[in-house]
C-alpha cells in the first residue's frame, strides 16, 4: 500500500510539472507573437539599408544624408565591357525599376557623371535622392539608373542597376 501512495505522489508531481512546462511554453510563445506584432508596426520594423542589385551589377554601403539629401552607394558593373560617359540617377519609386527616366534627367544636376567605369571595378557614387532636411524616420524607396556608352560607340544604353530601401536618419 505504501508503494501505491508513492507512485500516486510521483504521478501528481509529473502532472504538475507537465502543467508548469506547458504554461511556460505558452508564455514564451505569446511573448514571441507579441514581439513579432510589435516589430511589424513599430521601431523594430524599420528596414535596414538595402541595395538590391540587378543581375550583372553589385551595390553596397548604402547611406542617405538627411541634411544634403544625397544618397551614397558603392556600385560595380560586371558586364565584361568598359563604359564611357556614365551618368547615375536615382528615381523615387515604389522599389521597382519601372519605366526608364527621361533622358534629360541623366544630364541634369540630379545625376552623377563619371568619364568611365571598367567592368568589375567598384565606385562610390553620390546622387541627389531626397529634398534636403527631409523628415527623419521616413523610408526612401527607389531605383538607381545608369546611362552609359560602350567604348567606341555613341549610342547610349539605359539600365536599372539596383533597388534601394533605406531609412532617413
Amino acid at each position: 500500500m505504501i508503494a501505491f501512495k508513492k507512485q500516486k505522489v510521483v504521478t501528481d508531481k509529473n502532472r504538475r510539472n507537465l502543467i508548469l512546462t506547458t504554461l511556460a511554453i505558452l508564455v514564451v510563445v505569446l511573448f514571441i507573437i507579441w514581439l513579432l506584432l510589435k516589430s511589424s508596426s513599430g521601431i523594430a520594423a524599420v528596414p535596414q539599408p538595402a541595395c538590391i542589385a540587378a543581375t550583372g551589377y553589385q551595390c553596397q554601403n548604402t547611406k542617405i544624408n538627411r541634411t544634403s539629401g544625397n544618397l551614397t552607394v558603392t556600385v560595380s558593373q560586371n558586364t565584361g565591357k568598359n563604359w564611357t560617359m556614365v551618368y547615375f540617377l536615382f528615381e523615387n519609386t515604389n522599389g521597382e525599376c519601372g519605366t526608364q527616366p527621361n533622358n534629360s534627367l541623366f544630364q541634369s544636376s540630379n545625376a552623377e557623371y563619371i568619364n568611365s567605369l571598367s567592368s568589375e571595378k567598384w565606385l562610390t557614387i553620390t546622387i541627389p535622392a531626397i529634398s534636403p532636411n527631409s523628415v527623419e524616420g521616413s523610408t526612401l524607396v527607389g531605383a538607381i539608373w545608369v546611362m552609359y556608352s560602350i567604348q567606341n560607340t555613341t549610342i547610349p544604353k539605359y539600365e536599372c542597376i539596383a533597388e534601394v530601401h533605406i531609412k532617413v536618419i
